[in-house]
């Protein structure tokens, strides 16, 4: 890929653009400390304890007593353990541990807007790697659970087949206004068509052949919660699209962040915050210095 220079960055980066993301990545965006110990507060004492029942606990329900577990089948409850097994678990607490690293940095002013940008970005997308690691086995066992090993070998090549052209879309479409492509499509009849395969066979095999139901024997509602691994591949498809590209464009515009507050013309406030810029404006004071 050609490098991607400051007059091909400033193409795809302009202030509205820059306002619409600020919007986007919320408190983490701003050159507040009280919006930032905000954000780090709901994160830590709000969504971690989430994280955690969601990650941690579903993975430990098939060890459950089987009279409280409700709603899905046993072997559902089995299945989530089963797809945890030692690798979610670990990567659940690696992906904690790391998000309250990222909050606690959060606390700290960064140099200016640019790069406080790139860091709420990245805690952003943090979070969100955070919130696919933790659905992972709940998901991808209530697929297991339902459908058995067949229906989760044709979901899991669905789901890495949508995220290969969800990927492919987003990349191109971040390329497009930098270096004047023409976008790949993406969504084609070809991915409805395997969508609509995957969907027929699986249900032909729960109703018909039973290929791959040892040890499991699904109820009627497992019959909607069996699409986890789709639902997942959703989940992804969805916040990828929101932070992906949004992540990118700020790396490049904390990269070339000098330039692009000469350019977009950034009052020293917008780009310092309140107190950093009284500072700054009487440094030039002194120096009898104008901007």
């Amino acid at each position: 890929m050609e490098k991607i220079t400051y007059e091909r960055a400033k193409n795809g980066i302009d202030k509205t653009l820059i306002t619409k993301y600020r919007k986007l990545i919320t408190t983490p965006s701003s050159l507040k400390f009280k919006d930032r110990l905000i954000a780090s507060l709901l994160m830590s004492i709000f969504f971690l304890p989430i994280i955690y029942a969601v990650g941690v606990g579903f993975a430990k329900i098939g060890e459950d007593d089987p009279s409280d577990i409700h709603v899905i089948s046993l072997g559902t409850a089995q299945a989530m353990s089963a797809v945890a097994g030692r690798y979610i678990v670990p990567l659940v607490y690696i992906a904690m541990i790391v998000l309250v690293l990222l909050s606690i940095f959060n606390l700290f002013s960064k140099k200016n807007l640019a790069h406080q940008m790139l860091f709420g970005s990245i805690y952003m997308m943090w979070f969100m790697v955070c919130l696919f690691v933790d659905t992972f086995s709940m998901l991808f066992g209530l697929t297991l659970g339902a459908f058995g090993t067949v229906g989760l070998i044709l979901q899991s090549l669905l789901v890495v087949y949508l995220l290969f052209v969800s990927l492919k879309k987003q990349f191109s479409e971040l390329k497009a206004p930098l270096f004047k492509t023409k976008p790949f499509q993406g969504w084609s009849f070809t991915t409805e068509v395997l969508l609509a395969t995957v969907i027929i066979v699986t249900l032909l095999n729960h109703f018909t052949f039973k290929i791959g139901y040892s040890g499991f024997d699904p109820n009627l509602i497992e019959l909607l919660t069996g699409w986890g691994a789709i639902g997942w591949a959703g989940l992804v498809i969805i916040f990828t699209r929101m932070l992906l590209k949004q992540t990118i464009l700020t790396y490049y515009f904390a990269k070339y962040d000098d330039q692009f507050y000469r350019d977009l013309d950034f009052t020293d406030e917008e780009w310092y915050g309140k107190r950093k810029a009284k500072r700054i404006q009487k440094k030039r004071e002194k120096k009898g210095e104008v901007k």
